[in-house]
């Protein structure tokens, strides 16, 4: 199909992302369509439903901050580089799950308790004294 609906004979990167679109597991989205969905999820990321796993997990690798703050022609190359590698691990038969833990960075995206902010502030007001 690649062949026959192309003006011009398909490159070799064509045809290798076409025959994974065949391979991949129903429901696993193509890269720029997991780039969106990592990029538009809300915080925190893991307490959000994912089409898969391993869009979470590429988002992760590739770094919330990094996808939220840098254009999409720099970022979606560097997120296809992971993303690729967890499809490629899928097609090697690797199972790849999102743990549901409290990680130290959802910890710290909480607010924290009027006692503690109090102190916290005092402790900045005694920098600039």
């Amino acid at each position: 199909n690649v062949i026959t609906e192309s003006e011009y004979l398909p490159t070799l990167n064509k045809m290798i992302t076409e025959c994974r679109k065949l391979v991949f597991l129903p429901g696993l989205p193509d890269p720029r369509q997991a780039y969106l969905e990592a990029c538009n999820k809300n915080s925190p990321k893991i307490r959000q439903t994912w089409s898969h796993a391993i869009v979470y997990l590429a988002g992760k690798d590739c770094g919330w901050f990094f996808l939220a703050n840098t254009p999409e022609y720099q970022a979606l190359t560097e997120f296809k580089k992971i993303y690729t590698k967890y499809c490629n691990g899928l097609q090697a038969g690797e199972t790849y799950t999102i743990t549901r833990e409290r990680s130290k960075t959802d910890l710290k995206s909480q607010s924290p308790d009027k006692s503690v902010a109090k102190e916290y502030l005092t402790s900045i007001k005694k920098l600039f004294d």
